[in-house]
């Protein structure tokens, strides 16, 4: 994957002091800081009331008994 960003020369320089103190250039830094966002960001976490809970069990069952159908849509090449 490749990603293009565009910085302000301000932004360029934070970074680039930022990099240099851990021997990074600014894309292995900016790449460094991708990642560990990536690994300590946690998921959102809702809690259902208990009428969601009956219907996400029943949609369980609906599904293991195949009262299910399955939908299908053709993509637009436009």
């Amino acid at each position: 994957m490749k990603l293009q960003i565009t910085l302000t020369k301000q932004e360029e320089r934070l970074l680039s002091s930022r990099a240099e103190i851990l021997g990074y250039d600014v894309t292995k830094y900016v790449k460094f800081l991708l990642a560990r966002e990536a690994l300590l960001a946690k998921p959102r976490v809702f809690q259902m009331n208990e009428s969601q809970v009956d219907r996400v069990e029943q949609a369980f069952i609906a599904e293991k008994t195949g009262e299910t159908k399955e939908w299908h849509f053709e993509e637009d090449d436009n």
